[in-house]
């Protein structure tokens, strides 16, 4: 029996027909064949399928195939990290599928997913089978954990839900913390330690200061379970409370956050430059990071003299990335030298870049002469 190209892609009951048809002489070279196919994809099958697994936490389904996955004697142990998807659907419109071929049964499909989702939420089954995964993950040696949430995903023509990054802001709730709280809630409540935390969220999907310092509760589980992992590359919202001028609760909940080893941080905001970000950036700055080697200010409102103070004292700060922010009270002096350039004499950080960012510049000489 010759070597087949497409072996790979024949379905399983097509295969058993083939042992069914040959003869007793040839099995031998049909299993030498399989077993070569075996070994050439095992090593990508484990990279894909098994090192890395993607846990939807608004699907009862993929959380439970995770459990399963772990479980497993054989391929169980060789899982490395988990990544945690917030695929909240929002509920589906007539609006979305209308002039769709099949529109009216796109709807129903996408209507089903949604209750299925609003079911499993409100039951309290998505939070007691992430407890029993990470329960799971006790024998699990170096487990990494990544957390994704943007508000950016759609319907598809077939009724399924799509979730992707997106440059652009949709309305969402920001309220709306429910999968961010159970994984906390999980790892907090495991006894397993686990090797490194990422997050990568959008547009203020990330752990928010202002509101989670004024939920006690939720700002200690979520430092408790931050505390699971040996390095932390965490995204903040920096976002404040309506009336802009409480910054006691971010304080509170920061002064718990700069206890862990957090080796990147990225400062986001929901709302582009918004006037409301000054209270909570600025406790912000009141706080050393000791572990601190990467950060940055994403859509953030800062000032020239308050992040220069802060930033100096950050020992182990190698690199500071700014993302379409604002730089108030900037040195006039910056007209003859660039930006990054002056920022890295002056605070001391090695590695300083920008895009997007928009400098105000003062006369200091000027101010203080008045």
């Amino acid at each position: 029996m010759t070597h087949s190209a497409t072996l790979l892609g024949v379905p399983t009951e097509m295969f058993d027909l083939i042992v069914e048809s040959t003869e007793s002489k040839d099995l031998k070279h049909l299993r030498l064949v399989s077993r070569e196919c075996a070994a050439k994809v095992l090593g990508p099958f484990k990279k894909n399928y098994i090192h890395s697994r993607e846990v939807k936490l608004a699907t009862e389904s993929s959380i439970a195939n995770t459990i399963k996955a772990i479980e497993h004697p054989e391929f169980g142990r060789l899982v490395r990290e988990l990544v945690l998807v917030d695929n909240t659907a929002s509920s589906p419109t007539e609006g979305e599928f209308r002039g769709l071929e099949n529109g009216a049964a796109a709807l129903g499909r996408a209507t089903a997913v949604y209750q299925a989702q609003r079911f499993t939420r409100h039951s309290g089954e998505d939070r007691r089978l992430l407890t029993e995964l990470f329960a799971e993950t006790a024998e699990i040696e170096a487990l990494r954990v990544e957390y994704r949430s943007w508000d950016d995903g759609w319907w598809t023509a077939s009724g399924a839900w799509l979730v992707e990054g997106g440059e652009f802001r949709h309305e969402w709730d920001p309220a709306d913390d429910h999968c961010f709280c159970i994984a906390m809630l999980a790892i907090a409540a495991s006894s397993a330690r686990f090797d490194t935390f990422r997050m990568s969220t959008q547009h203020g999907r990330s752990i928010p200061l202002s509101q989670w310092g004024e939920e006690y509760q939720k700002a200690v589980i979520c430092k408790a379970a931050l505390s699971h992992f040996d390095d932390l590359h965490l995204v903040f919202n920096a976002n404040d409370p309506d009336d802009g001028s409480n910054s006691q609760p971010a304080r509170d909940f920061l002064a718990m956050l700069a206890q862990l080893n957090i080796c990147s941080l990225e400062v986001q905001s929901a709302d582009q430059w918004g006037s409301a970000n000054g209270p909570t950036v600025s406790t912000l700055m009141e706080y050393d990071f000791p572990y601190l080697m990467s950060l940055e200010f994403g859509e953030i409102l800062l000032r020239w003299d308050e992040l220069v103070s802060f930033l100096k004292r950050q020992e182990s700060l190698d690199k500071l990335q700014l993302s379409f922010s604002r730089v108030e009270y900037a040195p006039r002096d910056l007209v003859d030298t660039t930006e990054c350039d002056e920022l890295s004499r002056a605070s001391g950080v090695p590695d300083v870049t920008q895009v997007g960012v928009q400098f105000d510049f003062f006369d200091w000489e000027e101010s203080d002469s008045e």
